[in-house]
């Protein structure tokens, strides 16, 4: 299997909206929750995959209770194959390296850009994406 065709990433949402209560010490320290939700739809004829993702970001001052900011970046792609992508469920850490995993890191640049554009610097792992909800859908 061999992509043949990808279609660009497209960023289809952002979100940001800070806590502007925070805002008045000099130096904030926190820490960043992350979760990336992944929907994959495989076309009938397994020559078309779309992956959907969104990277949510939430920073919390460090007593973990007091909310900075919350984040959200939405992104689409699609890749098609000269072949059928085949035994979807025995290659899913394939896929997820290959076609999850650099929607991530581009969602991951975009959304450090937007928090960065509040006043915050934030970091995101760009190598280890959160993994634990990617759903596979079937579609036509």
């Amino acid at each position: 299997m061999k992509v043949i065709r990808e279609e660009p990433l497209l960023i289809t949402s952002v979100s940001v909206t800070s806590n502007p209560n925070v805002f008045t010490s000099q130096s904030l320290k926190g820490t960043t929750q992350l979760s990336f939700p992944v929907t994959t739809k495989l076309r009938n004829d397994g020559k078309k995959l779309i992956v959907e993702g969104t990277l949510i970001s939430k920073g919390m001052l460090a007593d973990d209770k007091t909310p900075m900011y919350s984040a959200s970046c939405t992104g689409r792609i699609a890749y098609l194959f000269d072949e059928p992508l085949e035994n979807y469920e025995d290659r899913r850490q394939e896929i997820y390296d290959q076609f999850i995993k650099p929607v991530y890191c581009v969602l991951a640049s975009k959304l450090q850009q937007l928090v960065m554009s509040i006043g915050l610097i934030v970091t995101f792992p760009l190598a280890i994406p959160p993994m634990e909800n990617v759903k596979r859908i079937d579609s036509e």
